[in-house]
């Protein structure tokens, strides 16, 4: 009986620690930014925003990782991890960002989500025609998802404090705000 409950806890614990850690550090518009770690505890840095609907779209940065990883996620999508979709992700007139994202599910979320990567020779221009875009929208081709518009407002401004965590995470060995990183 003993042996049984300590695995149990030993279980809890484990799923606790695996919970990704984020605080938001500052807020601008519809768009916040955020630092901490990620569920397998790898520092993260992101800008994000979600809509009434509880739809969400994440530009993240993963400590170690050269690339951006873009999630989007909606409760009222059905989707298998590891499943392929095409997403498009446009700014202003310029020309669209094509991707083949991965499906995933948060953690704590119902619904499903999808994630794909800015190379990293990309990362600056994506960041530059984010950070400066007036409109954008995301769409699904091929499928029957309904495009997203994206309110901008606001993301331009966070870009500095997004920048600011990523060298952060660089320079403390990839460590989340608050930990130190090995002698």
């Amino acid at each position: 009986m003993r042996k049984a409950a300590a695995i149990a806890l030993a279980a809890v614990c484990a799923a606790s620690a695996a919970r990704a850690d984020t605080q938001i550090v500052a807020k601008a518009g519809a768009w916040e930014a955020f630092s901490g770690s990620a569920a397998n505890g790898q520092g993260v840095c992101g800008v994000s925003t979600t809509w009434p609907d509880e739809r969400y779209l994440g530009v993240k940065y993963y400590a170690g990782d050269r690339s951006y990883t873009l999630q989007l996620g909606s409760k009222d999508w059905t989707i298998k991890d590891g499943a392929k979709r095409r997403v498009t992700v446009q700014f202003d007139r310029r020309s669209p960002w094509r991707a083949v994202a991965t499906g995933m599910h948060f953690g704590d979320q119902d619904g499903a989500g999808l994630q794909f990567e800015i190379a990293a020779r990309q990362r600056d221009l994506f960041m530059r025609e984010l950070r400066g875009a007036q409109t954008g929208a995301i769409q699904f081709p091929g499928g029957n998802w309904a495009a997203w518009q994206l309110n901008l407002d606001g993301v331009g401004q966070l870009g500095d404090t997004l920048d600011g965590c990523i060298r952060d995470l660089q320079t403390s060995g990839g460590k989340p705000p608050g930990q130190k990183p090995p002698p």
